[in-house]
């Protein structure tokens, strides 16, 4: 067990392993698995798997399984001692190349008219597709020759396989089975074991969706589309999130694990906060089969303006900060007026009845007992003397 605390994108580190084959061992390919366990992003924790073939030969322990300490009665082996995929991890749907390193293991003995020819070990998960349906072999048949490999003799061969589109991403066990000769005839049987890592493409499509070019401060912006997995493997953790100097009251939305074929719909609303130029950010993430996490985004540049003012602000007249208006001012002095004139009549009512006119403020009454007045003045005008 190795432990690294923390990896950088795009870094690598060397990894250095030292293995003893036991007395136990034949002489033969064995496949060593590298098991990967990693977080990325959170407490969540990914796995990764890889195979590298190692050769151990070991011929105590051959002659033992032949029954014959003659080494004239052994017979040769013939084993895969280094293979080679390019790339690393392959891709359902794509070519790759296989390269291959054979060995005589026999010290002694030559082979020869050797037939090669790949099988898969297991099913897949479909029903119906048989082993072997996995990898197709391009512009070439299944089946390859060899004329001899002589004592601790080796041979390359560079395989160009095709997977097929709809595989499941998994590692797949390629099985490397020989028929050959030795030197007086005799025919002999063998088989290998390879681990391939086969990939599968995750899609997450997403429509189409308008963002405006310009939009005032403090306005809601709404956005919303269809999402789609298109792709032929589940969509696991998918999420999505808002990024930017925006208001929004759930910028993170968990939707979980979707399969394939399955679609939903998503809607956000945000406010910008700042004027000027305001990146916004609509991003998408989950995890494929292998536990890798993928993000998608949709980056747009906001054009942020100030508030339009109220009506009767325009043209960039400010508000009057003491709140007087032409208006307000023509409004007091009127109310100045009105009071003066009844402080006035006031004090004049005082000045000629001081005891009624504060209890009555009647000027009708007033203007009779004048009219009477004039009316007596006139009688007496008339009257003999």
């Amino acid at each position: 067990v190795k432990n690294v605390m923390s990896l950088a994108p795009g870094a690598s580190m060397p990894m250095t392993f030292t293995f003893a084959g036991t007395n136990q061992a034949s002489s033969q390919n064995y496949a060593i698995q590298f098991t990967v366990e990693y977080t990325s992003g959170g407490t969540k924790v990914n796995t990764f798997k890889q195979y590298a073939g190692v050769n151990i030969s070991n011929p105590k322990k051959d002659k033992e399984e032949e029954g014959e300490d003659d080494k004239n009665k052994s017979k040769p082996k013939i084993i895969v001692s280094k293979y080679v995929c390019d790339p690393l991890i392959v891709m359902a749907g794509e070519e790759f190349d296989l390269n291959l390193s054979l060995m005589n293991t026999h010290k002694d003995k030559g082979v020869k008219n050797i037939k090669m020819f790949l099988t898969l070990a297991e099913e897949t998960s479909s029903e119906t597709e048989k082993s072997g349906n996995i990898f197709t072999p391009v512009n070439s048949s299944n089946t390859y020759y060899f004329d001899a490999i002589p004592p601790k003799g080796t041979v390359d061969k560079e395989l160009r396989l095709y997977v097929v589109p709809n595989a499941q991403p998994k590692t797949y066990t390629l099985t490397v089975n020989f028929e050959y000769e030795d030197a007086e005839g005799n025919e002999y049987t063998a088989q290998e074991l390879l681990g391939i890592n086969v990939e599968q493409v995750t899609e997450l499509n997403m429509d189409e969706f308008a963002m405006p070019e310009t939009v005032e401060q403090y306005m809601p912006v709404t956005v919303s589309f269809s999402y789609y997995n298109t792709g032929k493997v589940a969509l696991n953790n998918v999420m999505f999130k808002v990024e930017g100097d925006v208001d929004c009251s759930q910028r993170s939305t968990y939707v979980g694990n979707m399969d394939p074929g399955a679609s939903d719909y998503y809607e956000v609303t945000f406010t910008p906060n700042t004027i000027g130029e305001v990146p916004v950010s609509i991003v998408a993430t989950y995890e494929d089969a292998s536990g890798e996490t993928i993000e998608q985004r949709r980056d747009y540049v906001l054009n942020v303006t100030e508030p339009m003012m109220p009506e009767g602000e325009e043209d960039g007249a400010e508000p009057p900060q003491n709140g007087l208006t032409m208006k307000n001012i023509i409004i007091g002095i009127g109310v100045i007026v009105i009071l003066g004139m009844g402080l006035f009549l006031f004090i004049r009512g005082q000045k000629k009845d001081p005891d009624g006119f504060a209890e009555s403020m009647d000027f009708d009454d007033e203007d009779e007992e004048l009219e009477d007045d004039d009316e007596d003045d006139d009688d007496k005008e008339g009257m003999p003397l």
